[in-house]
């Protein structure tokens, strides 16, 4: 009758309206093993990117040194014109290195960003 009929459609809703709690336990663990799987594919770049980031630190420093000695007016005396060339030379250099690895760090950081990016999207 009607009565049985209500409460079967109610019932149905309702068991419909609660969640599964085996598969938001599942689907939590399928979470889980897909971040962890995209922490594996982006150790490598991060690891790279880390490596890059100490390099820069270190040209940084050394670009500093060479600027405080180029600092020093004794530097320009005639009788040190070979050490300044030799200084001149160490401070483009440095330059230049720091320049590539500031592309290299950015690229890759634009990289790891895209992917980011595209895994938030799924």
């Amino acid at each position: 009758d009607l009565d049985d009929y209500r409460k079967t459609i109610l019932e149905k809703e309702k068991a419909e309206s609660e969640p599964n709690n085996s598969n938001e336990k599942s689907g939590c663990k399928q979470q889980r093993r897909n971040a962890a799987e995209q922490r594996k594919k982006l150790q490598p770049i991060n690891n790279k990117i880390k490596k890059i980031e100490r390099n820069i630190e270190e040209l940084q420093q050394q670009k500093s040194m060479l600027e405080n000695k180029l600092a020093d007016s004794s530097i320009y005396n005639s009788s040190e014109k070979e050490r300044l060339k030799i200084l001149l030379l160490e401070q483009a250099e440095t330059k230049e290195k720091l320049e590539t690895l500031e592309w290299e760090w950015l690229e890759l950081n634009e990289k790891l960003e895209n992917i980011n990016s595209v895994t938030t999207e799924t």
